[in-house]
């Protein structure tokens, strides 16, 4: 896990010391191999080693995310931000479900309630379709809309 950890610093490093093609390769490889790590910490099982406390396990890819964020912006390295992304939406996700899982057992009928919300936020959708409003908006920003005149 140290020699992990070690390489990983040293691609990264060595990626931000210096602007040829390796560099940015190994820019790219850094970010992939903290992607590798974040997504095996945030699904994987695995023993924590002794002296280690419980939520250092929850932190760490959290931490990983953070840190390639902050390398990508310092480097302006979009790739290391678009994988730092991803790791923090596995997190994210992980911890929403696990977080939904244990509310179930104290809500009743929690699935029925998300289910709800869920179809009110299509109906709103629709509604908004329907009424002109949405492609009003999307129109505003920018967006290509469909033509109603068909």
């Amino acid at each position: 896990m140290i020699a992990f950890h070690l390489v990983l610093a040293a691609v990264l490093a060595v990626g931000a010391a210096f602007d040829g093609i390796l560099a940015r390769s190994l820019r790219v490889a850094g970010a992939l191999l903290v992607l590798v790590a974040g997504v095996a910490a945030t699904f994987g099982e695995f023993d924590i080693p002794d002296g280690v406390p419980p939520w250092a396990a929850v932190a760490y890819p959290l931490a990983l995310a953070v840190l390639l964020a902050v390398y990508g912006r310092a480097l302006a390295h979009r790739p290391s931000l678009a994988l730092a992304s991803v790791v923090l939406a596995c997190w994210l996700a992980t911890a929403g479900w696990q977080g939904y899982c244990s509310l179930r057992q104290i809500v009743t009928g929690l699935d029925q309630i998300a289910l709800s919300l869920g179809l009110f936020g299509v109906a709103i959708l629709v509604s908004l379709a329907k009424s002109g409003a949405l492609w009003r908006w999307l129109a505003a920003r920018g967006r290509q809309v469909p033509d109603s005149t068909g």
